[in-house]
């Protein structure tokens, strides 16, 4: 599958900047947040991937606001890089490369409409460089903002990696600082 990169016109995060999700509902947001996505994979009630002779790899992982990250320390792009990144690691670690995102964004009425953009414009940057592209999701009320990424990868059939394969004598490789997503 390949991913179209959009360019995406900057998003004022100036406080004055007052659109609220509630301001415009659920599918104006979904309009804003269209340009961010595969084109021709958004739209249908579910996305169709081909997987030819490869292993489907699924992974989510959850972030939330005030446990995971805040908009007094966070920036929102940040906030969309790290979940888009944490799945991607995961796909990497079992040896699959990124096809694909869903992403399944709760949050309140009074969040801010270019806080949103800003943290899909977060996403897509992340996947621009390492490959993949957003293929679905959905969109939610919430009293809490959460983001709940699903990454699917393909890798070759059998050809997967597993902790429970680990021998002794194997060579680990490890990327980037561990904890340092703990450290925010």
């Amino acid at each position: 599958m390949r991913s179209r990169v959009l360019w995406v016109k900057p998003i004022d995060l100036d406080p004055s900047n007052s659109l609220t999700v509630a301001d415009i509902g659920e599918m104006a947001l979904i309009q804003r947040l269209q340009p961010f996505c595969a084109v021709d994979l958004i739209g249908d009630d579910a996305a169709v991937l081909p997987a030819n002779a490869a292993d489907l790899v699924v992974t989510t992982d959850v972030l939330v606001d005030g446990v995971h990250f805040s908009d007094r320390t966070t920036p929102p792009e940040s906030v969309g890089w790290r979940a888009v990144a944490a799945n991607l690691s995961d796909l990497a670690a079992m040896g699959a490369s990124p096809v694909g995102i869903t992403v399944g964004l709760s949050l309140p009425g009074t969040q801010p409409v270019a806080w949103v953009e800003a943290v899909y414009r977060g996403m897509a940057a992340c996947l621009q460089q390492y490959g993949g592209a957003i293929v679905g999701g959905d969109v939610v009320r919430s009293p809490q903002t959460s983001l709940a990424i699903t990454a699917l990868g393909r890798v070759m059939s059998g050809q997967a990696f597993y902790r429970h394969g680990a021998k002794p004598g194997d060579v680990i490789m490890v990327t980037g600082c561990h904890g340092a997503s703990r450290a925010g």
